[in-house]
């Protein structure tokens, strides 16, 4: 019961039938779906509002219209966040309160999110022009069992894995 349908009217039957298993809210899928109406489109986002705190894995791209939930969001089951693919001139509006997520251990983002994630392996950030150097010192600060983290700008990129024995500290 992991995966969550892009068809609205199936949502009740897969939300009874998955139980209390954290559900995979893939709005990607849902922009490749040739056909999907406008108004189920719409549904999807509504369900994804209601549906957000059993979130295990989310993933959505160009779509601000979500950023809002993640602000100050408490997301005890979240494991995977990919939020990708925004235009270099969008500016995230809204996101002052950091996202807390203690399970959360693989995070992608094309836009910068302040979040609490002690248990993150995986990062993989593209840097904005008005990230601090600091933010991201603490970053590394409060994810000691950081094992990966990719660093990229729009001009490039660095990939840092260390030797998976060790840590970041």
């Amino acid at each position: 019961g992991k995966i969550f349908s892009v068809f609205p009217e199936a949502s009740s039957a897969i939300l009874e039938r998955a139980g209390d298993a954290p559900l995979t809210l893939d709005m990607e899928l849902v922009t490749h779906i040739k056909g999907l109406a406008a108004h189920d489109h719409s549904e999807f986002t509504d369900l994804v509002h209601q549906r957000i705190a059993r979130a295990g894995v989310v993933i959505f791209t160009t779509h601000s219209s979500l950023m809002p939930l993640l602000d100050g969001a408490k997301l005890p089951l979240l494991t995977t966040l990919h939020v990708k693919n925004f235009p270099v001139s969008r500016r995230v509006q809204g996101i002052q309160s950091p996202l807390c997520a203690p399970a959360l251990r693989r995070l992608v983002l094309d836009v910068f999110i302040p979040f609490t994630s002690p248990n993150l392996r995986c990062l993989e950030l593209l840097i904005p022009d008005q990230l601090s150097s600091t933010v991201i010192v603490e970053i590394l600060r409060t994810t000691p069992l950081l094992e990966e983290l990719i660093l990229a700008s729009r001009r490039g990129s660095t990939a840092l894995s260390p030797d998976p024995s060790s840590r970041v500290h």
